[in-house]
């Protein structure tokens, strides 16, 4: 069993340090047995990043809802984003498919003007943080979850990157607005698949950009989130397809090859 301090220790020996801007994807069955749950995390990182530092979620939703609330609708990223984002103070962007819970002094910097920003591409939340110097922090999950990849393609204008998912995704979906008004956001750039996105490790890594660490029984990962797109950049240089996988059946792939082909 875990505790808070030693998670909080973890976190500190793998280079989360205060006033760090930071987007977690993690797994909590990953950790084992935490006493207290998902807050006990929350709190960790929270501790660990101190009060200049600024947490960042996903709290993505997969199929989209047919109209996205900020305070209602779930989000699909597991326990500890869900926990997260319904904490008092923590602020949601508006984004239908691809929003994210924010806490700390550049939250509102980072969630605001999400519906005028495309899902993960430039100037969307997550790029924000990039730009803002954050890190990624990979919390007992691999690079298949690390959403700044899709940040990253966005940056390198892949040429999928008009490529709905699939047709859930190929729809405007209305947002309620806090003052009980609505919002229509059209599909723009909505992310592709992630299956094959553990390819982006190894560049990461050879260039020595990745610390790697066991957080109670979670193995993980933290980097830079400008060097994650960097190494997107690379790859798709060398081979428009890198990030694609070779399964017959995914939604997506297939059809993008052909965009490139």
């Amino acid at each position: 069993m875990s505790t808070a301090s030693e998670i909080v220790a973890g976190l500190q020996a793998l280079g989360v340090a205060n006033g760090m801007n930071l987007v977690v994807q993690s797994s909590l069955s990953s950790l084992g047995h935490v006493e207290g749950g998902a807050d006990v995390v929350i709190d960790a990182l929270l501790e660990a990043l101190g009060p200049t530092g600024t947490l960042v979620m996903p709290t993505f939703t997969f199929p989209p809802d047919p109209v996205f609330d900020p305070v209602a609708t779930r989000s699909g990223t597991g326990l500890i984003p869900k926990t997260f984002r319904e904490r008092s103070g923590v602020l949601r962007s508006l984004h239908p498919t691809h929003s994210v819970a924010a806490f700390g002094p550049q939250a509102r910097h980072f969630v605001d003007g999400h519906p005028a920003a495309t899902a993960l591409g430039v100037d969307s939340p997550l790029h924000r943080l990039a730009l803002a110097g954050g890190y990624v922090l990979l919390l007992g999950v691999q690079h298949t979850s690390d959403a700044m990849i899709h940040v990253g393609e966005a940056v390198a204008r892949v040429p999928y990157l008009d490529l709905p998912y699939s047709d859930d995704f190929n729809v405007s979906i209305p947002i309620r607005l806090p003052d009980g008004g609505e919002i229509v956001v059209p599909p723009s750039e909505n992310p592709g698949c992630s299956i094959n996105f553990n390819v982006v490790e190894e560049p990461l890594r050879r260039r020595g950009e990745i610390r790697y660490g066991r957080i109670a029984e979670a193995d993980s990962q933290l980097v830079r989130a400008t060097d994650v797109i960097e190494a997107v950049g690379e790859l798709i240089r060398e081979n428009p397809a890198a990030l694609l996988c070779d399964i017959d059946w995914c939604p997506f792939c297939p059809r993008a090859r052909k965009l490139i082909n």
